[in-house]
């Protein structure tokens, strides 16, 4: 029998590192589970092996990674906590703390933790005599903040630009190219720029996500100036007229996030399959009586319109966003509505910060920024969220709409 093998895949380091047979095997089962996204099975492994090995920080990355994964936080973050006691700047692991703290509604520990999130690769290149301080004086200083990552975060988050206004900054936004119309409507910024566009020179920037840390946000002191987003007035009354003899109680829907279909990280799909709904089931609401609903989605998904059966109707538009600019037609017409139901994607952020009631269909393993066990935002006070009990249960989800419809009506 075959005693000692080489732990390389496992830790990452080309040397060898001796290990009894059982337990090598028993890794290698684990780290078999993880591909294949087994992490129940994998967290029950690793509790065995962290147990043998309590100072291997690669092990206890990993024993974090799927205890999260399986839905047990609280190990999760003892595992990671126990690598920031052997190594206290380790990267991996404050990223992955900022995430379970900010869902704990741990904000003070969470955004110091998040702001990991550039090194190891790095974020940004970032000019760190340049980049606003907390208690920095901005007052007729000329501020650039830089949107991060997806489009729902940067609308997440632009509130922060009105906070920079209030302080009498002239305010430079850097965001991504879909989002540049939206975010000139906004009256509190003075320029908007699209990302890779040459950038003026400022006396301060920021990165967007930054900004919680920067101005010691917890849950009681969010920004939550609503509306924050601004649809264009005059298309407004363009969808007005379009529907203003659909006297039902309208509801705007989107089904799908982006798939990611292309990307070479298989965690970054699935997760996009668990948040995406099928419509076929999402359009059962258009049986209750005196509803109609809208479509809100755009490219993924909108293929499951022609395939939806007749007696589910969804009402959707030619050349949505497209003459006008993106999302300027979906925040026009969700100024038209009674109601957005939404799984989580930049649609919820929008409506959430046009001030529309906006219902969220949330996976069982849901992201960070909705907390834990909350069912209302205290980043949006017009929104409700819905959670799957179970991972991929949406019939309960849409049972729980159904019935939250129902009784709107009542």
């Amino acid at each position: 029998m075959k005693k000692f093998f080489i732990l390389f895949l496992i830790t990452g380091h080309p040397y060898c590192s001796v290990q009894t047979y059982n337990m090598q095997n028993e890794i290698n089962h684990a780290y078999n589970f993880i591909k294949n996204h087994d992490y129940k099975n994998a967290y029950y492994l690793y509790k065995n092996i962290i147990i043998h090995y309590p100072h291997n920080i690669n092990l206890l990355c990993n024993a974090g990674f799927v205890a999260k994964r399986a839905g047990h936080w609280n190990d999760a973050q003892k595992y990671y906590e126990q690598v920031l006691k052997l190594e206290e700047n380790n990267a991996q692991a404050h990223r992955a703390l900022s995430h379970i703290y900010l869902a704990q509604g741990n904000f003070e520990r969470g955004w110091t933790s998040y702001e990991y999130r550039w090194i190891n690769p790095p974020h940004y290149n970032r000019d760190f005599e340049n980049f606003i301080k907390k208690n920095n004086n901005l007052k007729d200083k000329k501020i650039l903040l830089k949107g991060e990552y997806g489009l729902g975060d940067t609308l997440q988050f632009i509130r922060y630009a009105y906070v920079l206004k209030q302080r009498d900054a002239y305010v430079i936004v850097e965001c991504q190219k879909p989002l540049v119309k939206l975010l000139q409507l906004c009256p509190y910024i003075d320029k908007v720029i699209q990302t890779g566009n040459k950038l003026p020179k400022t006396d301060l920037q920021a990165l967007i996500m930054s900004m919680p840390l920067i101005f010691n946000t917890v849950l009681e002191t969010i920004p939550i100036y609503i509306p924050y987003l601004y649809a264009d007035n005059q298309l407004v009354e363009l969808w007005h007229e379009k529907i203003k003899y659909d006297t039902n109680f309208k509801i705007g829907i989107c089904w799908q996030t982006d798939m990611h279909k292309n990307s070479s990280n298989a965690q970054a799909h699935k997760d996009s399959l668990a948040k995406s709904i099928p419509l076929s089931l999402l359009a059962e609401l258009s049986q209750l009586n005196n509803v109609t609903l809208y479509s809100l989605q755009k490219i993924n998904g909108i293929e499951q319109l022609e395939v939806l059966p007749q007696h589910l109707p969804v009402i959707s538009f030619d050349n949505f966003d497209e003459s006008h600019g993106p999302f300027m037609d979906t925040a026009a017409l969700i100024k038209n509505l009674d109601l957005v139901i939404t799984v989580d994607t930049s649609i919820a952020h929008l409506a959430g910060g046009l001030g529309t009631p906006t219902w969220i269909l949330l996976p069982h393993q849901a992201d960070w920024r909705w907390l834990l066990n909350r069912y209302d935002s205290p980043w949006y006070p017009t929104m409700r969220l819905f959670r799957q009990p179970e991972a991929g249960d949406w019939y309960t989800v849409m049972n729980s709409v159904k019935q939250a419809i129902i009784s709107l009506f009542n």
